[in-house]
């Protein structure tokens, strides 16, 4: 059993994410809840993470992925993940995504560091001067 995902994000950002993710995976994750929202309307926001926070949880924990740490929707996503006791990952990209759902039966301990440590590993700067094998 895998762990529920809701994604408290920007409207647009979410949707993206999810579009891309059952592209790669030739089906929508039928573990994963987007909820967007911003500053206009926190109440409405805090509602729909809470309901998302039920619908998703099928028993093997719930993470929250939000994606600009300090926004709107990340700071209602803190509050409501503290008031439930479940981990929120902030700054979510696309590889933190497809790494959390492509380890269904590991302990959320250890997968929420395999998540963060590819959400690092995903950045590289290339270009002039900048080879990936050469700098650490």
């Amino acid at each position: 059993m895998s762990a529920g995902v809701l994604l408290a994000m920007h409207p647009g950002m979410g949707e993206a994410m999810v579009a891309t993710v059952s592209a790669i995976f030739g089906r929508r994750p039928d573990n994963v809840i987007v909820v967007s929202g911003d500053s206009d309307d926190p109440t409405s926001l805090t509602r729909n993470l809470q309901r998302g926070l039920h619908k998703v949880d099928q028993g093997a924990g719930v993470v929250i992925m939000s994606d600009l740490y300090g926004s709107t929707p990340c700071n209602i996503a803190i509050r409501v993940g503290r008031e439930a006791n479940v981990p929120v990952l902030t700054g979510a990209n696309l590889p933190m995504l497809i790494r959390l759902l492509n380890y269904p039966d590991v302990d959320l301990a250890v997968l929420l560091e395999k998540v963060r440590q590819a959400g690092r590993d995903g950045v590289m700067l290339i270009g002039p001067g900048f080879d990936p094998e050469t700098v650490t």
